[in-house]
């Protein structure tokens, strides 16, 4: 988590729901960024197009590939195959 989010020049906060360890703290930083993003949209496409063009070949799934993606379960059943 903590390479992808500087891969990605995220922010990074270890959280646990089941401790309540930086839960608000993670959703206080998300209210934040939104409202700050909502308040002047111009100055954060400015920024997301820079960071686009410098990472557009990255993904978060570019170093996956068709032999290391999850193998389908033999006999698994879909949600509609249960009906």
């Amino acid at each position: 988590g903590k390479s992808m989010a500087t891969a990605y020049d995220c922010k990074f906060i270890e959280t646990s729901v089941g401790i309540n360890h930086n839960v608000d703290e993670l959703l206080v930083g998300l209210l934040t960024q939104i409202r700050l993003k909502l308040e002047n949209p111009e100055r954060t496409r400015d920024l997301f197009r820079k960071r686009s063009r410098k990472n557009r070949s990255r993904s978060p799934l570019g170093s996956c590939s068709e032999n290391n993606s999850p193998k389908k379960y033999r006999g698994s059943r879909t949600s509609a195959s249960l009906k």
